[in-house]
């Protein structure tokens, strides 16, 4: 159930995104009702070892930068539709609501937009993209990684949920203080099955914004016998912004000249 409020003024802001942003704070704005919704014990403690799922519920945005070996990637998204700009020196992609779309500059894209335009974001969003609808939850055993021992809650999705309800994760967490330390997941965006290829990724770093605890390094892990064994590739994380503004909805826009991925 939604309630919306009619706005009476917008200002700007600018944030360090590089973008304009309707400033919440002096305008009324679309609000949404939350129900009360029940998550397994596991999942309720991750999310509050991060800052809590009220205060993730408030943000509008979320912005970070990456390193890759074509140049720095900035990607933007907003929270609640999940529209979604990502922008380097070599091309654009983004989702727009409706449409996937890609802009490149002289070099063709390599990748599949479909399958990378918010693939960055899932990861960095972890615990809190847990609370989204059609997740199925299931515990675990405890499970040693790295001669440690952690709790894990399973995720799978209902029918229908998503591009690939077929996917499947396993969240590993410290038993203790209740973070996330590992990642593990299957990709099944090509065949549309389900799959037991796993991939390990370590939650190596973290750092606080806005009250929440968001990662700082991702570390991919080589897998030997479904368990992962050395680090093979590191991902950095910066210019991390999380905030109540409102990216304005023309970045998302598909530009001039773009293809639209069917």
């Amino acid at each position: 159930m939604r309630k919306v409020l009619f706005t009476t003024m917008i200002t700007f802001l600018v944030v360090s995104c590089g973008d304009k942003v309707k400033d919440t704070n002096s305008e009324f704005v679309v609000q949404e009702a939350v129900s009360e919704k029940e998550y397994p014990a596991a999942v309720s403690a991750l999310f509050e070892a991060h800052g809590g799922l009220q205060n993730w519920n408030k943000m509008n945005n979320l912005c970070f930068q990456i390193e890759k070996p074509s140049g720095a990637e900035e990607h933007k998204t907003d929270l609640k539709s999940r529209k979604a700009l990502i922008t380097s020196e070599a091309f654009k992609m983004g989702f727009d609501g409706n449409k996937i779309w890609l802009a490149e500059n002289e070099k063709p894209y390599e990748g599949n937009p479909k399958f990378y335009y918010n693939l960055m974001f899932y990861f960095y969003a972890m615990p809190f993209i847990l609370a989204d609808d059609g997740i199925v939850y299931s515990d675990l055993e405890d499970t040693i990684l790295d001669s440690k021992t952690y709790g894990a809650v399973k995720i799978g999705y209902e029918t229908g949920i998503g591009e690939t309800p077929e996917d499947e994760y396993i969240v590993f967490y410290d038993k203790e203080t209740h973070k996330m330390a590992w990642l593990a997941y299957t990709v099944t965006f090509f065949e549309k099955t389900k799959s037991t290829d796993w991939h390990y990724i370590k939650y190596d770093t973290w750092l606080t914004e806005n009250g929440l605890l968001l990662p700082e390094t991702l570390v991919w892990y080589e897998v030997k016998d479904g368990k992962p064994t050395t680090p093979k590739n590191t991902v950095a994380f910066s210019k991390v912004h999380i905030s109540e503004s409102i990216l304005e909805n023309a970045i998302f826009q598909v530009p001039k000249g773009s293809r639209i991925m069917e």
